[in-house]
């Protein structure tokens, strides 16, 4: 709006004016209109300049126009992620122990085997024969490679002869140890272990069919006589030559008793006691501690009762038998697994015994 001969205007002390209508004006000719909007002479918005306080920045902006710009608020939103990485949710701790099924602990098992093998010089097949002799126990192996009376004396006890096999002679041929034929058998018709008693396929597949029906047969010894004292050998017989002589499913069902077997001695892999959970605890520390299985289920590694911390073990074990009888055992569980590092996580259900997840309880 500007200022004209024919405006009735009252002059200001500043420089500036009110017209007829009562805006005032300043001496540029800026005014502001009834409604409060700052606007230029010619009735549009004024749009006031950036305000800029350091010179660098002027600089950016007058010499490099959006360039600059860009370049500042990339750097802005650099220093945003920074910030938000600096206040990210730290990632949770990884569990000291290791939730494991039937196959990792095949592995677990293969690998012992021919860990245990390569520093003994034997064959995996008897080496795994030794592990189940010595219940698992490293520390029997570790003293089996020291230990030459020792070595002797397992040898002695356990009817292992734990040496390479001898290699039978191209086209010999051997009579089966149950006389089941008149004339000696080729090598492709017959099959001995290291003890070198050869038997016949028939007199095999027999001979094992029979001890896994009686569920014996992870003990099973070979069927032939000790020439020299006339008794019965105890060679154990290995997995390869059970394999050979079951069906697909009866030798599955012996390797999994074989892997049952090797958790059970083992110190450092417990079953979930849970009896719809088919996995296992592997703890490599060893001792008294409160796990928690992939199911859900919470237990004692060491006795692999419900959580019971800070209690000892044995202690537990005998206020459960003192208790039991009163049904004082169920209520004392409901109550002391609130004291295991997961009783911020889960809950307790009465009938099944088993912890259960709170909605949003771990994020």
């Amino acid at each position: 709006m500007e200022k004209t001969s024919e405006d009735t205007t009252i002059a200001t002390g500043d420089g500036g004016w009110y017209d007829a209508e009562g805006n005032y004006c300043y001496a540029d000719n800026t005014y502001y209109d009834p409604q409060g909007v700052y606007r230029n002479a010619d009735g549009s918005i004024y749009v006031a300049a950036p305000e800029v306080t350091k010179q660098e920045s002027k600089d950016d902006w007058s010499d490099e126009g959006d360039e600059g710009w860009g370049r500042m608020m990339s750097a802005e939103t650099a220093l945003q992620e920074e910030l938000k990485a600096a206040i990210r949710k730290p990632e949770k701790k990884a569990d000291p122990w290791t939730v494991l099924n039937y196959d990792e602990l095949k592995i677990r098992l293969d690998n012992m085997v021919e860990e245990i093998a390569s520093s003994l010089s034997l064959p995996p097949a008897q080496v795994d024969l030794l592990l189940r002799y010595f219940h698992y126990d490293t520390k029997k192996t570790d003293k089996f490679l020291l230990d030459m009376k020792f070595q002797n004396k397992t040898r002695e006890e356990s009817g292992m002869y734990l040496r390479e096999p001898d290699v039978p002679v191209s086209g010999s041929k051997h009579m089966c140890g149950a006389y089941c034929e008149d004339d000696p058998l080729p090598l492709s018709e017959i099959h001995a272990l290291t003890c070198g008693h050869y038997f016949c396929h028939d007199c095999w597949a027999g001979n094992l069919n029979s001890q896994l029906g009686s569920g014996v047969i992870m003990f099973s010894s070979c069927p032939g006589l000790n020439e020299s004292t006339g008794k019965r050998c105890k060679e154990p017989v290995d997995f390869a030559t059970c394999q050979k002589y079951l069906s697909q499913a009866d030798a599955k069902r012996l390797q999994n008793w074989i892997i049952e077997n090797f958790v059970k001695e083992s110190r450092l892999i417990k079953w979930c006691p849970n009896p719809r959970c088919q996995k296992a605890v592997e703890y490599t520390e060893g001792g008294q501690i409160d796990v928690i299985c992939t199911c859900m289920k919470s237990f004692c590694f060491s006795c692999t009762l419900e959580p019971h911390a800070p209690m000892p073990c044995d202690l537990a074990v005998k206020w459960i038998h003192d208790c039991d009888k009163g049904g004082m055992y169920q209520i004392f569980f409901d109550l002391i697994i609130f004291m295991s590092p997961y009783s911020n996580h889960a809950n307790v259900c009465l009938i099944q015994r088993m912890p259960v997840l709170r909605i949003g309880s771990i994020g």
